[in-house]
């Protein structure tokens, strides 16, 4: 059986905001960012990983509140820590 969750509801149980992408897309998994595969939720710890994250393979990333760029492909929620 796999469990999954859709991107708003993601961001309203980690007290994040959704800035970028389809509130009903769905999310099935977590992994790093060098890891993630498609459908699957990452984050960005530390700004160092931020080349990793531009290619990523995840469908949805928690960034830093404030976190300005946008990628293709990629939802973003912003989240404080």
């Amino acid at each position: 059986m796999s469990s999954s969750i859709t991107f708003e509801k993601l961001a309203e149980l980690v007290g994040g905001r959704l800035v970028c992408g389809e509130p009903d897309g769905v999310a099935t998994g977590l992994n790093s960012i060098s890891d993630a595969r498609h459908g699957e939720v990452t984050f960005l710890g530390n700004m160092k990983y931020l080349g990793a994250l531009r290619s990523t393979q995840a469908s949805v990333a928690l960034v830093p509140n404030g976190f300005a760029e946008r990628l293709s492909g990629l939802a973003l929620i912003e989240v404080d820590n």
